[in-house]
């Protein structure tokens, strides 16, 4: 009798809203009891497939498309879903999926030079052909070290929490008017173009056009911020290389081993464990 009632319980739960919450639960050890083995194979059965997932969305995509914009799609797609987790696909309806990767193909159309593009908004049907419960972010920039954190921190400053975060690498081939021509995947076999970062972050959801502009804002900097890191980073590191030769030859108020690991140190091979002896100089301590 438990048994059969547990298998009416996980019926019930399949069958509505909560399924994606009993699959965590199940998934990492929920219930104990002998049924969970069987219970788990009949999740595994019915967790949606990515492939079977994106071949859904391009099926849905197709009518609407030409066969250069379906390859480009086809690309863009298998890309992102690579990225979306296991346990959010199921919380989304399909139709959302194809209307979301519709809109995002919208949005990556056109892209000049080494602009960012930044927008916050509140999907819909009529305007975006999907909807979400969440306001969602998104941006499309030349692939950097340290996008992501940088711009969850921007974010997470301007008072919101992130609940999802999908961040495909493409490499884009565009014409001289940032038209897309092609898609890749990131260091393809004779893909042409260079690699963006298309980043999607949902967030709590935001009503105020006004609080929405300062977050578009607020990540425009920190976009900015995070080129201008790796510009310079190139002729920071060369000048601190210069400083850790030049250290050899002169005069300091430390001993030589301390000598050593700031060199080391600027070099980029040990981070310093003994620097608190140079704040003497600081302090007017040294001799």
């Amino acid at each position: 009798m438990r048994v059969c009632d547990e298998f009416l319980h996980a019926l019930t739960c399949i069958l509505s809203r909560r399924f994606q919450t009993i699959v965590s639960l199940v998934l990492a050890g929920y219930p104990p009891v002998s049924f969970a083995p069987r219970f788990r194979s009949l999740v595994a059965a019915v967790m949606p497939n990515k492939n079977a997932l994106v071949e859904a969305v391009l099926a849905l995509l197709k009518p609407g498309f030409s066969a250069a914009r379906l390859g480009i799609a086809q690309t863009f797609v298998g890309l992102f879903f690579r990225r979306v987790p296991d346990e959010d696909m199921a919380g989304r309806e399909l139709t959302d999926w194809a209307g979301l990767a519709r809109d995002a193909l919208d949005f990556l159309q056109v892209r000049t030079g080494d602009s960012a593009l930044v927008r916050v908004y509140n999907p819909n049907h009529a305007e975006h052909g999907w909807e979400s419960s969440h306001t969602v972010v998104q941006v499309l920039t030349d692939d950097m070290p340290f996008l992501v954190d940088s711009v969850t921190l921007a974010i997470s400053n301007c008072d919101n929490f992130v609940h999802a975060v999908v961040h495909p690498v493409v490499q884009v081939d565009r014409d001289a008017g940032g038209h897309v021509l092609g898609m890749h995947e990131e260091s393809a076999t004779g893909g042409r173009g260079k690699a963006e970062s298309f980043m999607h972050f949902e967030i709590d959801r935001r009503a105020d056009p006004e609080e929405m502009s300062r977050l578009a804002e607020a990540v425009q900097r920190a976009l900015h911020d995070v080129r201008a890191c790796v510009r310079d980073w190139a002729g920071m590191r060369a000048k601190m290389h210069e400083i850790a030769e030049d250290l050899a030859a002169r005069p300091l108020p430390v001993d030589a081993s301390a000598r050593v690991e700031l060199q080391e140190f600027l070099l980029g091979r040990q981070r310093p464990l003994h620097l608190p002896r140079l704040s003497r100089i600081h302090d007017g301590e040294a001799g």
